[in-house]
Formats: C-alpha cells, structure tokens, sequence
C-alpha cells in the first residue's frame, strides 16, 4: 500500500510542478534535520553551506523527482562528452595500399587512434603478395597541427628513392599497363624530430634518423595490358647498410600557391656511427605566375653530396622527376641543377574547332621543356652513364590532360617528351593520374 502511494505521489510529482515550499513525504524536514548535526560540528564560517547538497537535493524531489532524474542525466551526458573529446578512433582502410614490381599487390589497413587532445597515434601495417613480406608503419605525434610538434617514427617498409621519389603513386596503372616508373629500397628504423613550424603553407624542422637500407629485386611482372615495359626492368641495386644522422628541413610557400622554396641540409656517419658518411643540401624553387591566355609554371632545383655517399644518395638526373624522355637515373653526380617550364593553356581549343565529337573531348594542352646537367664523379646505381660535367641536357614535349573530379584523381594526363640530345629512341611517354594540385606544383604536406 505505501508503495502505491509513493508511485502515485511520484507520477503526479512528475506531471506537475509542486510550489515552493511544498515537502513531499516530509523529505525536507529530516534532511534539514541532518544538515543542521553536519553543520553543528563545523565551524562557524561553514555553518551557511548546503554540506552534502541536501537543500538541492531535496528541492529536486519536491518537483516530483523530474528534475533530480534530469540532473543525473545532464551528469551523466557531460561525463561522455568530456569523454569522447579525450578518445577518438580513426579507420585508414588503404593504409600502404599499393601496387608496384617489388611488392605485387601490397594490400594493408590503418588506425589512428586519439587518446588526449593534440596527440595522435598512426599504425599501419600490409602484405606484399608478391615479395611475400609485411610491410608497417607506426607513429606518434603530440602537439598542435600547427606546431610545434613532436614526432616519432617507425617503419618498415618498400620506399621509392632517386628524383621520381616524389611522384604520386601510380599503382592502379602499374597494375593495368606495367606503368610503374619508380626505383626502390627497403628502409627500416626509426626517427624522431620536431616540426618547431606547421603552418598550412611554411614548415620547419629537424629529426634525427636511424635507419637501414636494404636493395631488394622486382618480384612481380604482372599487369593486365602493354609488353617491353618500366615493370619488366630490374628494380637497381643500392648499397645496403646503416644510416644515423640529422636532417633540418623546411619549406615556405604563399597561400595562393604562387611561388614556393623548399631545402633540405643533412648528415649521416661521423660521430653518429653507421655504415655511411656523407652530408647533403638540396634546394628547390617554384613559380606560377597567370599570363594572356594560360599560366607558366616554373620549377628550379639543385643538389649537392660530399663525403662517401651510398649509390641511393647520388643527386641523379633523368626520369620522370626532374627530366621527362631521358631514363631514370640516368646521369649522376655530385652535384645537380634542373630546370622546368610548363605553360598551362587555358582555353579549350578543341571547343573552338567546332568540330562534332572533338569539341566535346574537354582536353588541356600544356606543352613543356625541361633541361639539367650534373658535375662531379660519385657511386652511382648500374646503369647510369655517370656525370655530364657541365653538358646540359633538355627535352621538350606537351602534356595532355583531362579532368576528372573524383578525391585523389582528379585529373588524368599523358606527356609526349622528346629529348634533344640525337638518342636513337627520342621519344618517351608519361601516362598518370595525379591531384589536381601537383599538375600545378604546389607543395604538399
């Protein structure tokens, strides 16, 4: 019966608000009562607080217990909020998902985890179905995005080297066409460094190194179309052995993306140890500038190596990175400068053909030329023709290109180079999918 009571009083509590001054079941008295022993063995200057929140408490269950539901609630709301902020979890699902004539298919995934604010975990890890290894990546940053940052890092993975390096990954057409136009080395270690500058178009850091090299052979020569092409060559030989060093890097750019400059000062062996000893600086300037009818693009860069650097760390020339036409890694010295001009047409010229078909083709025209030379004589990989003490080089071509909007693909283009120096074969080709701002040479992070 009293609990009937107390179920009703409570449903009619929580329909409507009691006034005031109302004491359901005479709750207010014998907490009151309580409160007034708690605040007999204080002191004096505590005798006008609510010890234990029994005044709250108790003005809650006179609103028909509504609003003491509400409070846990609200309570328990503000603990998963302050919890989510402290964890998050992301899902990387290509993580190192590749496809080149070391590995074959490399098939991996990756998670970031987050666990306090301004921290991030990165882990990684695939499997090189034709070399038949795994290949993982760890690392760990702590600070703001936007510096400074600490960084440390593991790996142990199948890295490109030489002057194309720094083209995008073209696995999807290594896969259809044998298209894959980059060297490799195994690199495993560790680094650790500061970015003590992030911003969205400048960085500055510095990090140490300890790392391994190892030369590994083209396991796979599987693609879908094509013959007699880049994925049937062997993957060159590096030196193997191990590497300590620092290496200060940093990078400045306007946000428009019209002029950038990027270096790079480094050392490795001396009183760091390791198999190698040698120091580098490389340097690098890019500018766009809008002109009548398109824009022109312009990229300077130069290399230097002292010491005894391994065959991997030559400052090479040739290939799609630096020389389109020639071979990769074909020249190399100790030196290096290189030089390339784009004029980006901005106007559709098969439109203005009117022609049926043609007009609809949407394609862009940016002819091209691009010319360097290397000094000095260096280890290099087998193969290349060694140093051209000062004679230049240069090719000069179109490139065609096409938009295609999608994230990560937006725009496919073919390179038609021709080099000029009187080669039996002068002609080359370049087919590849890229973002839409490397086609322009912006830097990306």
């Amino acid at each position: 019966m009293v609990v009937t009571s107390l179920a009703v009083l409570g449903l009619a509590a929580g329909a409507r608000a009691q006034p005031a001054t109302f004491d359901t079941l005479g709750v207010r008295a014998v907490l009151e009562r309580r409160q007034s022993v708690l605040d007999s063995l204080l002191l004096p200057e505590s005798t006008q607080l609510d010890t234990a929140g029994t005044a709250t408490l108790a003005d809650s269950l006179d609103q028909g217990g509504a609003a003491a539901v509400a409070l846990q609630r609200d309570s328990v709301e503000a603990a998963v909020r302050r919890a989510a902020k402290r964890f998050d979890l992301g899902f990387k699902p290509l993580a190192l998902t590749t496809y080149n004539r070391v590995d074959g298919l490399r098939a991996g995934a990756g998670l970031e985890p987050r666990l306090v604010p301004h921290t991030r975990l990165e882990l990684a890890a695939a499997y090189g179905f034709a070399r038949e290894k795994w290949a993982w990546f760890a690392a760990f940053e702590a600070g703001r995005r936007t510096g400074p940052v600490l960084r440390l890092a593991w790996r142990d993975l199948v890295e490109p080297f030489g002057p194309n390096r720094g083209c995008r990954s073209q696995g999807a057409l290594a896969l259809i066409a044998g298209q894959d136009r980059r060297d490799y080395l195994r690199r495993e270690g560790w680094d650790v460094g500061v970015w003590a500058w992030r911003r969205r178009a400048a960085r500055l850091g510095a990090r140490w190194f300890d790392t391994r090299d190892h030369a590994v052979a083209a396991a796979t020569d599987f693609y879908f179309l094509g013959g007699d092409v880049p994925m049937q060559e062997p993957n060159p030989a590096v030196d193997s052995g191990t590497g300590r060093g620092l290496v200060i890097e940093g990078r400045r750019g306007d946000r428009l993306g019209r002029a950038t400059v990027g270096g790079t000062v480094g050392f490795t062996g001396g009183l760091a140890g390791g198999d190698f000893e040698f120091v580098w600086q490389e340097m690098d300037v890019g500018l766009r500038q809008v002109v009548p009818g398109g824009t022109l693009w312009l990229a300077v860069e130069g290399a230097n190596v002292g010491g005894s650097p391994p065959a991997q760390a030559a400052a090479y020339l040739g290939g799609d990175g630096n020389l389109r036409g020639y071979d990769r890694l074909e020249f190399a010295g100790r030196q290096r400068t290189s030089a390339r001009l784009e004029y980006i047409v901005g106007l559709d010229l098969l439109r203005r053909t009117r022609i049926p078909v043609v007009q609809d083709l949407e394609l862009q025209f940016i002819p091209f030329f691009d010319a360097g030379t290397t000094w000095g004589t260096v280890r290099a990989v087998e193969g290349s023709r060694g140093s051209l003490e000062g004679d230049a080089r240069s090719s000069v071509g179109l490139g065609i290109q096409r938009a295609l909007w999608i994230p990560g693909a937006e725009v496919v283009r073919l390179d038609v180079a021709y080099r000029t120096d009187g080669a039996d074969s002068p002609w080359g080709f370049w087919l590849r999918i890229v973002a839409l701002d490397e086609v322009f040479g912006s830097d990306e992070d």
